[in-house]
């Protein structure tokens, strides 16, 4: 199997477990009063696993549209890779970016804002590290 066949099935695996642990986390907040710390904590990462789910198949859908009918795997698995690099360090700035605006920590759209943004920057961190470990078979 392909290093390119391999990155693709790790990204979608990951697009559909961050749909089950989404599905979990609307589950299990359905119940709990709004002014839980934990309800907002859960509801967070749900909304930064959809946020890290729309850039996955953004990525998948521009490296298929990008790549040209005459490139092999190898030459595929390089173009994701290169595209998965420029998304996650684009997303490592705009968390950084957002954290140095200096806006009251109290604030609460400040708050949802900055997690979310980290927190996909973190799981394309997270992926990425799993896509430059793969080996090709022979």
């Amino acid at each position: 199997m392909s290093k390119y066949t391999k990155a693709r099935e790790i990204i979608e695996k990951e697009i559909q477990d961050n749909i089950k642990t989404v599905d979990g986390y609307c589950e299990y907040c359905k119940d709990m009063p709004d002014d839980v710390w934990q309800k907002h904590n859960h509801l967070f990462q749900t909304e930064g696993l959809m946020y890290t789910n729309q850039v996955l198949k953004s990525m998948l859908k521009r490296t298929d549209f990008s790549a040209d009918e005459n490139m092999n795997n190898s030459m595929r698995y390089v173009m994701l890779i290169e595209t998965f690099e420029e998304v996650r360090k684009q997303a490592a700035i705009d968390a950084n970016s957002i954290y140095g605006c200096g806006q009251n920590i109290e604030n609460l759209y400040y708050q949802r804002t900055m997690f979310i943004v980290s927190y996909v920057a973190m799981q394309l961190n997270k992926i990425y590290m799993k896509l430059c470990n793969i080996s090709e078979e022979k």
